[in-house]
This record gives C-alpha cells, sequence and structure tokens, in this order.
C-alpha cells in the first residue's frame, strides 16, 4: 500500500511520518506505528532514487504494483 501511494523515495519523504501512518490506518494495517514509520523515512532520505529517473521509474513500479495485483486476486 505504500508502494501504490508512494512509489518513489521523494513522495515517502514528501508524506512525512504522519502521511505514512495515516495510509496504514487507512488500510487497516497493525503492528505498525512511530518507529517504523520513522525507520521507512530514514530509508528514503539516503535512497539513491530522490532524483532522477523518477518519472520512469514510477510508472515502471505502478504497471508491477497492479500487474502483481490481478495475480493475487
Amino acid at each position: 500500500m505504500i508502494l501504490n501511494e508512494c512509489p518513489t523515495p521523494k513522495k515517502v519523504i514528501e508524506k512525512g511520518i504522519e502521511g505514512i501512518i495515516a495510509i496504514w490506518k487507512k488500510h487497516k494495517i497493525r503492528a505498525v506505528g512511530i518507529k517504523r514509520a520513522e525507520k521507512l523515512l530514514e530509508s528514503a532520505k539516503t535512497s539513491i532514487g530522490t532524483s532522477e529517473g523518477l518519472v520512469s521509474a514510477e510508472n515502471e513500479l505502478s504497471m508491477l504494483l497492479e500487474d502483481y495485483g490481478s495475480k493475487i486476486r
């Protein structure tokens, strides 16, 4: 669900901790909280995917997630 709503590290950073937690709550995911959101945010900040090839990477990831979702249903 995070990848669907925030497919790039830049978008994870833009969401921030509260936004990440809101996604989890919206999807009723348990056993996640501030510490896990902080860890995800820190990983996004140090990722190499914060500036280059974002549009093509985001489109490719979107297609892969859609394909994966159709196979598990």
